[in-house]
This record gives C-alpha cells, structure tokens and sequence, in this order.
C-alpha cells in the first residue's frame, strides 16, 4: 500500500510541476488528468478497504498542494493577501472541480 500512495504522489507532485510551468487550465485539463491518475493507481489494488485509503490519502495530497499553491499566488498579486479567506476558496474550487464537476 505505501508503494502506491508514494508512487501516487510523486505522480501527481510531476503533474503538478508540469501545470504550474505549462499554465494549463484547472476545469478542462488538470482536474480530469489528476482524476485519471488516480483511478488507474487505485484501480491496481484489489482490496476494497487499501483502495479507499490510497484514493483519500492521493486526495487529500493533490488538495493540499492545490491551496498552498493558490496561496502561494495570491502572495504572488497581492501584497497582504487575507490567508484564511484564499484557504477558503482554495478548498471551495478544489471540491468544486474535483467531486462536482
């Protein structure tokens, strides 16, 4: 199970780095990318309990990178930026893209 979640998050940090240098849209590219990453990974085990684990830690990982990333920009274009509200619509669009879309 380690192996997945570590192989999973290197995937995804990649993907992240490409993105970011790459400036590819949130909505059409990076979410449904990441989706795929991480069924095909959780897709390769076959224990219905390990695949819950992988797919919420894989997540949880992706969001995390996702608001400090959004947070990171938002010290970018603003001088003092209100840290707890960009959180805030960090997580919101995360989800939003994410589980609603």
């Amino acid at each position: 199970m380690d192996t997945h979640i570590e192989i999973g998050k290197a995937i995804l940090d990649n993907y992240a780095n490409y993105a970011e240098i790459e400036v590819i849209d949130d909505r059409d590219e990076y979410f449904p990318t990441v989706k795929v990453i991480i069924k095909g990974i959780v897709g390769t085990i076959s224990s219905s309990k390990e695949k819950e684990t992988i797919q919420s830690i894989l997540v949880d990982h992706v969001k995390q990178n996702y608001i400090s990333l959004w947070i990171k920009h938002a010290k970018e274009d603003e001088e003092n930026p209100d840290i707890e509200y960009e959180r805030k619509m960090a997580i919101e669009e995360f989800d939003r893209l994410y589980f609603y879309r």
